[in-house]
């Protein structure tokens, strides 16, 4: 007898345990299947979320998190590696914090310890490197080290693979004092959103046991009773889980060439929250400008979005925000001056908390994706529990 499954909500979270589904189903051998699934989506088409552009392998964007769960960012960012190879871009990210914030920089160096010597258990284990060879996983800056950069045009110690992009950071640094020592550049990886999408797109639609309806809401408690499995990819839940509203700035920054990704972390929500540029793909001169400032972001106190008769104003609040730390900046535009590129953002109870997971509610699944690079894992572990549940029954 065929098993139905219904997934409510079509975002990476959605699409991707919908087609993790219908092929874990499928008969060996045959394109036939003993289960089918129907996917709702309010809106108009498939993979509308919020966008995500940082292949979180150890959470060092995250000072809050704990080590525990940086290991589990880890192992969630090898699993979407592996799935999505060709959508990463193999340059590292540079970190810092700001001076004015209350983080402690020896903690970022602590943090890569941590996740070096799991990444070289992995190695050891599998075979694998996704995040490049082990002995280039992150590299420390010191101010001395800057310092010598400056004054000789070269470091003392050199590290071909790091040492370009370090140089570009440092030469872009308004002032060098703006940020704590040591900063650290690291192999958490820039993922190109459209290419992950396009290729889950084409999967998507190549399932013949999956129907989709669109413009469609359902209630969820509805189809518990309709349904053998409810898969609840819907997002954030209630104003308690939703700490802040993602928004990033498309900003063209014509003398950023071959620029690495960067972030300086301050803390959110206050002025001298995070920035955050973003690359769009290898050589491209348009970024993702992430501002966690308060004239920047677009939510106040978790609840209220500001009015879209106020984001080019926010936007520019963005670009101002980049001149302060970067020189060669001036002639910085924003793509859309009426448009932000964003979405909710779902943290669970706790700005510390960025580890995904599912919980069950007797025949119901709720996905709790917090960061898109932990889809991979969290889906197959669904989805693994799931068979085993059918195949039972």
């Amino acid at each position: 007898m065929e098993k139905r499954i219904a997934v409510v909500g079509a975002g990476v979270g959605g699409v991707y345990a919908a087609i993790c589904c219908a092929k874990a189903f499928r008969e060996p051998g045959s394109r036939g299947s003993n289960v089918h699934i129907d996917v709702y989506e309010k809106g108009n088409s498939i993979l509308n979320g919020p966008p995500y552009c940082h292949l979180h392998a150890g959470g060092f964007l995250y000072p809050e998190i704990s080590t525990i769960d940086a290991q589990i960012l880890f192992q969630h960012a090898i699993e979407f590696a592996l799935e999505f190879p060709d959508a990463l871009q193999h340059k590292p990210c540079i970190i810092a914090y700001n001076k004015k914030s209350k983080y402690v920089a020896n903690d970022l160096v602590y943090k890569c310890k941590v996740i070096h010597y799991l990444y070289n258990c992995y190695y050891k284990t599998f075979g694998k490197t996704p995040f490049g060879p082990i002995d280039n996983f992150y590299y420390v800056y010191q101010r001395k080290d800057v310092d010598y950069y400056l004054k000789h045009g070269t470091f003392n110690v050199q590290n071909t693979f790091h040492d370009p992009y370090a140089k570009k950071f440092i030469d872009a640094l308004v002032d060098i004092n703006s940020i704590k020592y040591p900063f650290i550049s690291v192999c958490e990886y820039v993922i190109n959103q459209n290419m992950i999408e396009q290729t889950l797109a084409d999967n998507f639609f190549r399932q013949p046991n999956i129907t989709l309806y669109t413009n469609t809401f359902v209630s969820v408690d509805a189809l518990r009773n309709a349904y053998d499995w409810v898969i609840s990819a819907r997002g954030f839940y209630s104003v308690k889980d939703n700490v802040e509203y993602k928004s990033s700035w498309l900003i063209h920054i014509p003398r950023f060439t071959d620029f690495p990704e960067v972030a300086i972390i301050g803390e959110r929500g206050t002025d001298n929250g995070m920035i955050q540029i973003t690359p769009t793909s290898t050589q491209s001169q348009v970024f993702q400008v992430h501002c966690m400032t308060k004239d920047s972001t677009i939510i106040s106190d978790r609840i209220t979005v500001i009015s879209n008769k106020c984001i080019a104003e926010r936007g520019k609040n963005a670009i101002t925000r980049l001149r302060t730390f970067f020189k060669n900046t001036e002639e910085s535009k924003q793509l859309f001056s009426t448009k932000n590129t964003g979405g909710y953002q779902m943290v669970v109870g706790d700005i510390k908390n960025r580890v995904s997971d599912y919980k069950v509610d007797q025949n119901v699944i709720n996905l709790r994706i917090i960061k898109a690079t932990s889809v991979v894992a969290v889906v197959n572990k669904m989805v693994n529990e799931l068979v085993i549940e059918i195949k039972k029954n």
